[in-house]
């Protein structure tokens, strides 16, 4: 693994979270694969920091579901299962359409102009094949809401969803997708809430979140 430790030290974020934030684009690209066990010593050697950081990143992507840990085993990428997919969009459902709901009256027609953005972002990142850039924008057009919902706990819930969609994510979407990929898959949201049609936004938006991943994909796998 590349040694990174140039990189720290010259952010805002902790140690802690610049090594949690590198293991988990790590993972996302899958420059370290689903079921793979990792070391705390040998990822604070890689890193060139001390286990300590380490220790609390891998107990954060724990929490978001990145990594597992088996007692008297060992720490493990967590395997993307059909029911890691199931709870995923179960919850995901819930968790939007709330968010949504309690902002929907207040969005503006600047926010779907920001909306918009954010697809233009993630189609181009698309079509270069950066699909972890490509997934944080499309990811970026969903946390919009609950920004706008002003529900911190709300929020707090939707970043440990946010990485499992992500993790999803980079297992099935395609390497390189059509130039207006994601503008097409959120367009009917957009027009709605131009239109201020909170009911046809909400059921666009189911619609989109349980089409967004390929369960036969890990029935397969």
């Amino acid at each position: 693994m590349t040694n990174l430790s140039a990189g720290f030290g010259h952010e805002s974020k902790s140690i802690s979270d610049q090594v949690c934030d590198t293991i988990r684009r790590l993972i996302i690209n899958k420059s370290i694969l689903s079921g793979e066990r990792l070391v705390e010593t040998k990822m604070a050697k890689d890193l060139a920091v001390s286990i300590t950081p380490v220790r609390q990143a891998f107990s954060e992507l724990a929490n978001e579901g990145l990594l597992t840990v088996y007692p008297f085993k060992g720490t493990y990428v967590t395997e993307i299962s059909y029911a890691y997919v199931k709870n995923a969009i179960q919850t995901r459902v819930i968790l939007e359409t709330g968010a949504v709901s309690l902002c929907f009256d207040s969005l503006t027609e600047e926010d779907a102009q920001e909306l918009i953005l954010h697809t233009e972002r993630s189609d181009e990142y698309c079509s270069k094949g950066f699909i972890f850039e490509a997934t944080e924008e499309d990811l970026n057009f969903h946390e919009y809401f609950f920004r706008k919902c002003d529900n911190d706990l709300m929020l707090r819930l939707w970043k440990v969803l946010r990485t499992r969609i992500q993790y999803i994510q980079s297992y099935t979407k395609p390497q390189i997708l059509p130039s207006d990929y994601l503008r097409k898959r959120h367009s009917g949201m957009i027009e709605a809430l131009k239109h201020k049609n909170k009911e046809l936004f909400l059921s666009d938006l189911v619609d989109h979140i349980e089409s967004s991943f390929d369960y036969q994909y890990f029935q397969k796998h």
